[in-house]
């Protein structure tokens, strides 16, 4: 399902989670300004789009799209990744270019599938020692 640039808000993706078999979301450049908790009620999406919203934090429900393989959230307002996220152990390529984390936490890790890794125009100071657990990085953008 692709419905970007439709100006579409917080309410309007509310009945788009009740198609459970639903594989794919993009939902860029709308005017979203969160992730509805009731994200977890698709079970089967494997890749969700909701760059370029106002998005200021990620669900914890997260952690039951467990066949999430493609979670692109650039430029946004995200400033805290939540332990949750590191659960989709699914994921093979997350981006959070341009928005205001602070950290990584020690927990990307767990993210063993992980392919990519965009992080660039954040606040990161520090970077984990963990980071290199992730022996099948191909891509990672941290300036």
């Amino acid at each position: 399902l692709n419905l970007a640039r439709n100006r579409l808000g917080n309410t309007s993706i509310k009945s788009m989670l009740e198609l459970g078999t639903l594989r794919v979301l993009r939902l860029p450049c709308n005017r979203l300004t969160e992730i509805p908790g009731e994200i977890e009620l698709l079970r089967s999406l494997v890749l969700m789009d909701m760059s370029r919203n106002g998005i200021e934090a990620i669900p914890r429900a997260i952690k039951h799209c467990k066949n999430l393989t493609s979670l692109f959230l650039n430029f946004n307002k995200i400033q805290d990744l939540p332990h949750e996220l590191f659960m989709v152990t699914t994921l093979q390529q997350l981006q959070l270019s341009g928005n205001l984390v602070g950290a990584i936490p020690v927990t990307v890790g767990d993210l063993s599938s992980l392919r990519e890794l965009l992080l660039d125009g954040n606040l990161i100071m520090s970077l984990p020692l963990e980071l290199g657990k992730l022996t099948k990085m191909e891509k990672l953008a941290l300036d």
